[in-house]
């Protein structure tokens, strides 16, 4: 199977329950073609401002969502319906007065499989560091793609 390429893709962030200070997203890779295409590894993420200038952010890897019962990094084939999932966490407090950090109005996201990223509008302020200190923005993790996984029309209704 050949890897996916971005206009194979659709990204959908599905917002998810998570503890207070943090935002939990859930990152649907959702193959929209016609043919099988396949996705490996750990997400790597570039955010942009409104202007389109890069913010500067700094990924951790991280496991799946608890209870999901996974190995880790393996190479999922994606048939046309399905998605190939993430995790993708950071943390959103602003307890930081009067600190601010930048907002994203497009990610970009790149499998290392896949030679070109993919591009969503979305936007997310990473915070990072303890309260009521000077904030260290740009903060986030990712679990490695799992799945694959045929999401229902519920639960795509919660996409960002």
């Amino acid at each position: 199977t050949q890897p996916c390429t971005p206009n194979l893709l659709k990204a959908m962030p599905i917002g998810a329950l998570a503890p207070l200070g943090t935002s939990e997203y859930l990152v649907a890779l959702e193959n929209v073609s016609t043919s099988n295409c396949a996705l490996e590894g750990y997400p790597q993420l570039r955010m942009f401002d409104e202007a389109a200038k890069a913010i500067p952010i700094r990924v951790a890897h991280r496991g799946a969502f608890a209870g999901r019962n996974a190995t880790g990094v393996t190479l999922i084939t994606v048939k046309p319906g399905w998605s190939g999932l993430f995790a993708l966490s950071y943390p959103n407090s602003t307890d930081y007065p009067p600190a601010s950090c930048p907002v994203s109005n497009r990610v970009e996201i790149r499998i290392p499989n896949m030679k070109e990223p993919i591009a969503t509008k979305w936007r997310i302020r990473p915070y990072g560091g303890k309260s009521g200190t000077t904030p260290v923005c740009g903060e986030v993790s990712v679990s490695y793609v799992y799945g694959p996984q045929r999401l229902t029309k519920s639960q795509l209704t919660d996409a960002v």
